[in-house]
């Protein structure tokens, strides 16, 4: 699959995972209608909470893994999602199901995502842009979504129907690009199986993936040679000088070392104070972009909406 068609299905896939909550939050005025303006506040919390284990989990080997575990992931947070949204207007009738509701799409998002971003970095860079493209961009779909179906402040409940049956579309499209990735990267790996001398030179963006997945191995017989010693696994049987001989043109050209031709010597690992003087200025950027949004969007109920400060001013005049 080439590039540009990777980039799709990253976009794809984040749009599957995003637009469920666009969905649900685009219908504030009639939630709130039916449950109050408190409503938004307890929806929020619905979403996001069920992130907070997800990330505890990522911390776990079985958890946070590659090849099968990683597949039923991502396909199974996805395709539970369209299930759900494919449900939604027919079991979200009391308050309660509701949020029973969001908070189920936001367990499963959260698989999703984690997933997502573990998947893209076997990728190319321009397949990350793509997917946090998505992860944006499903709001903008969701907008024209509704604006075809003229979905107003109180829509019909044919309307809310028609919504999530599309966004429970979108999601099963964002499955069917999961599994086209997920082919993809089967066969780079079974590529990497084969012994190819030249697979991580062509692939930079595989090269911490390699690394990763070659771990699972131990340096076992099956991986090659060539792999072996430049993911610092000495052969089974064989001094890891014998296998550096083989290999340091090839360990020279890609850097996988940081330029070094001695594959006994480890790769060079960051501190912890390093990596937090590295990522701080991203974090803290994150934290008040995304973290001022969150504070400040559950209380949108509670101000008086345009229409009807319009519609006072006109019975004013």
């Amino acid at each position: 699959m080439r590039e540009g068609k990777q980039a799709v299905c990253f976009f794809l896939v984040a749009v599957a995972y995003t637009s469920s909550w666009q969905a649900v939050s685009s219908l504030l005025a009639y939630f709130k209608s039916l449950y109050g303006p408190q409503v938004l506040l307890d929806l929020n919390t619905a979403w996001l909470l069920p992130g907070i284990p997800i990330l505890l989990l990522s911390q776990w080997d079985a958890y946070d893994s590659y090849g099968p575990a990683l597949s039923a992931k991502l396909v199974t947070g996805m395709a539970a999602s369209a299930a759900l949204c494919a449900v939604f207007p027919l079991i979200a009738s009391t308050e309660a199901r509701l949020l029973a509701l969001v908070t189920t799409l936001g367990l499963f998002s959260a698989v999703s995502f984690g997933s997502s971003y573990q998947l893209v970095a076997r990728f190319p860079p321009s397949c990350t842009v793509a997917l946090t493209t998505g992860y944006v961009g499903s709001g903008p779909l969701i907008i024209a979504l509704e604006a075809y179906l003229r979905l107003g402040p109180s829509p019909s409940q044919k309307q809310v129907v028609q919504l999530f049956v599309a966004v429970a579309l979108l999601a099963l499209c964002g499955v069917a690009a999961a599994i086209l990735l997920l082919r993809t990267q089967g066969k780079e790996q079974e590529a990497m199986l084969s012994g190819h001398s030249g697979f991580l030179l062509d692939r930079p963006h595989m090269q911490p993936a390699a690394r990763r997945w070659s771990n699972a191995f131990s340096g076992g017989p099956d991986l090659p040679t060539t792999f072996r010693c430049s993911l610092d696994i000495p052969a089974s049987g064989s001094p890891a000088s014998e296998d550096c001989s083989q290999t340091s043109s090839v360990l020279e050209r890609t850097s996988l070392l940081g330029g070094s031709d001695d594959c006994s010597q480890p790769a060079a690992v960051l501190s912890g104070r390093d990596l937090v003087a590295a990522l701080w200025p991203a974090a803290m950027a994150l934290f008040l972009s995304a973290g001022s949004s969150v504070l400040c969007f559950p209380f949108f109920s509670y101000l008086t909406s345009s229409v009807t400060l319009m519609s006072n001013a006109g019975l004013a005049g």
